[in-house]
C-alpha cells in the first residue's frame, strides 16, 4: 500500500511540474475522485511512464490548468520521486495516527479506502505543500517527525 501512496504522490508532483503549478492546485482541480481512481489502479499505472500516466491523470481530471510556477529560481530541484517520499511519509504518519514523538508505525489495519482521502487532505493543504516545495528552505530535507508536527500545528515550528 505504501508503494501505491508513493506512486500517486510522485504522479501528482510530476503533473504539477508539467503544468507549472503546485501540487495542491493539481489535487484541488483533479478532485478526490481522480485521486481514488489513480490510487485504486496504481499497480496498473506503475507499468506506464510518468508522461503517459500524467497525460491520463490530466484527462481523467477533466484538465489541469497551467500555472506560472518557475522552478528555474532554484539552484537544485529534487526529482519528483524524491519529493514524493516526503509526502508519502507524512500521509503514512497521518494514516497510522503517529505522534511526532513516536517511531514510525506499520500500516497494518489501515483500510485502503481511507488512503485517498488522506492523500487529498495532505496535498490540498497549501501551507504544508508550500513548505515542502520551497527548495530555498531546509523544510523539504527535515525529518518526518518534524514535518508531521508542523502539519498538525499548521505552522513551521522553531
Amino acid at each position: 500500500m505504501v508503494n501505491d501512496i508513493y506512486y500517486v504522490c510522485a504522479l501528482i508532483e510530476y503533473v504539477a511540474r508539467k503544468q507549472k503549478c503546485y501540487p495542491d492546485a493539481v489535487v484541488k482541480q483533479a478532485g478526490l475522485r481522480t485521486i481514488e481512481h489513480f490510487f485504486e489502479f496504481a499497480d496498473v499505472y506503475h507499468c506506464q511512464s510518468f508522461e503517459e500516466s500524467g497525460d491520463e491523470f490530466i484527462e481523467y481530471a477533466g484538465g489541469i490548468k497551467k500555472g506560472q510556477r518557475d522552478l528555474s529560481q532554484y539552484e537544485k530541484v529534487p526529482a519528483e520521486i524524491s519529493v514524493a517520499l516526503t509526502y508519502t511519509s507524512l500521509i503514512k504518519d497521518i494514516a497510522t495516527k503517529r505522534s511526532p514523538l513516536e517511531l514510525p508505525k506499520p500500516m497494518d489495519g489501515i483500510s485502503r479506502e481511507q488512503i485517498p482521502e488522506i492523500i487529498y487532505r495532505v496535498m490540498t493543504n497549501s501551507f504544508i505543500v508550500r513548505q515542502i516545495e520551497n527548495y530555498h528552505s531546509d523544510f523539504y530535507y527535515s525529518g518526518s517527525s518534524y514535518v508531521l508536527a508542523c502539519y498538525k500545528e499548521g505552522k513551521v515550528l522553531d
